[in-house]
């Protein structure tokens, strides 16, 4: 969706209902009623794979068509106001041929944002639900553990917008350990703090573009990124040598943007050199552990290189900019 300005969003009237169903997957929704026993002839709300099955029949209803679809909802965009309804008109034809029935009054048609999973995408680029930062904004300070669990609940849904969110978290995070009790301090106040303040300044996160990204190992760069990503080391894993942390930060990297980037062959920066000399080195040679984090790395194409980062320290933060490093 890079350069998208212009946005209509339709949305499937009783989604579930317009699928229907097979002889035999009919019967299996057999009820019993006081006046005998029917069964559905189109797919019911709330058998457990229906979300799965209905987005299955919607992509494959839509393959090939210049629109996004999560569930319901039917995403079509355009560069130009042209480009969009050029784009509309070919969905809405198809919509038509296999005779899917809309909701009026949740489509929106040429608007310069929308609502779309949790996010409001923009002409900017994809920034957070304002409803759902506000929520996260507005909680009190926690009491309770069930309190901070509701909350980190909330803010990991927008993790992607928060540079260094596991640091941020920390403290807080240390408060859920089974063997911890609860005593809220002075760092828990500031974390809690510090949270709320990321939230009230997420950056605008940019559209995912192939041609114009790479994968960057450090916490600063001079690109938009398309999403932030961190996690804390387990306590077996702070004891790893440096080698093999900054091997598991790659593998903690490539799995969490894997949609992004498998198949397609993609620039690491790093500025540990010593992490390019262990990925040339054949498999065999590396010890059992590395090992076993190099075979995770080798079903991607990554061309991994090193680049210093002039007056930053070096953080294991990962995000993809969008810089031209995407070959």
């Amino acid at each position: 969706m890079p350069g998208a300005k212009v946005f209509t969003i339709l949305d499937a009237k009783c989604g579930f209902w317009q699928i229907p169903l097979d002889e035999a997957s009919s019967k299996l929704t057999t009820f019993m009623s006081p006046f005998g026993r029917y069964r559905f002839l189109r797919m019911p709300y709330g058998i457990s794979t229906g979300i799965e099955v209905f987005q299955r029949s919607m992509e494959q209803l839509f393959a090939g068509e210049p629109c996004e679809i999560v569930v319901d909802d039917i995403l079509i965009w355009g560069q130009t106001q042209e480009e969009h309804n050029d784009r509309l008109q070919q969905v809405l034809n198809k919509i038509r041929a296999i005779n899917i029935k809309l909701n009026l009054d949740k489509c929106k048609f040429r608007v310069n944002s929308v609502q779309y999973v949790g996010h409001l995408l923009t002409a900017d680029g994809v920034k957070p639900d304002n409803k759902k930062t506000k929520a996260a904004c507005d909680m009190p300070t926690p009491q309770e553990k069930q309190a901070l669990q509701q909350l980190l609940g909330m803010t990991n849904y927008l993790s992607k917008f928060i540079p260094q969110y596991s640091d941020i978290t920390g403290p807080l995070r240390q408060l859920l350990h089974q063997d911890s009790e609860w005593c809220w301090h002075e760092t828990h106040d500031k974390a809690f703090a510090r949270l709320k303040q990321a939230l009230t300044n997420a950056p605008v996160l940019q559209y995912f573009d192939t041609p114009n990204m790479a994968l960057v190992q450090y916490a600063y760069s001079e690109g938009r990124p398309v999403a932030f990503a961190s996690r804390a080391l387990m306590p077996t894993e702070s004891l790893y040598a440096q080698i093999e942390k900054e091997m598991l930060a790659l593998v903690f990297a490539t799995k969490k943007i894997h949609d992004f980037i498998y198949g397609h062959p993609v620039t690491v920066e790093t500025d540990h050199q010593p992490l390019i000399t262990i990925l040339k080195k054949p498999l065999h040679t590396a010890s059992p552990r590395l090992q076993g984090v190099m075979m995770k790395l080798h079903r991607y194409h990554l061309d991994v290189i090193f680049k210093e980062m002039a007056g930053q320290p070096p953080q294991k933060k990962f995000h993809i900019p969008c810089v031209p490093s995407f070959q």
